[in-house]
């Protein structure tokens, strides 16, 4: 599943998808002290140490980014193999040969972005119910 995964997102026809840090992993985040990305950039969280990464990991794949959209999936197990795959692109922590072409430039291709100053996590678009 995950080259399956790694070979859509190489083939996406946008240049990037955007993620929105949820207020409980952008505190993760200031913690981690992870630099808070330039305009347009996603956070850099390829320095996190082995702990801060499983600790990351927990929250954006087990936790669901603790985003109740995805918590509310009927689906779990293909929520979290896809956040697992974005998680371990974003950290960059792939294993290597998984796929036959270089996974450096996917990271480029995922942005977790902070969430917008005077903004709820719940009051962006795409998320009212």
């Amino acid at each position: 599943m995950v080259p399956f995964l790694l070979v859509s997102i190489k083939e996406l026809k946008p240049e990037f998808i955007q993620l929105v840090n949820t207020p409980q992993l952008q505190k993760m985040c200031e913690v981690f002290k992870v630099a808070t990305p330039a305009a347009g950039n996603g956070y850099d969280l390829s320095k996190l140490t082995k702990e801060q990464y499983l600790q990351f990991k927990n929250a954006f794949v087990d936790k669901c980014m603790y985003n109740n959209v995805y918590m509310e999936n009927t689906d779990q197990k293909a929520i979290q193999m896809i956040l697992n795959v974005i998680c371990m692109l974003l950290c960059k922590r792939l294993p290597e040969g998984i796929v036959p072409f270089k996974t450096d430039d996917l990271v480029k291709k995922i942005k977790l972005l902070p969430l917008p100053k005077g903004l709820g996590f719940d009051q962006l678009p795409g998320l009212s119910r």
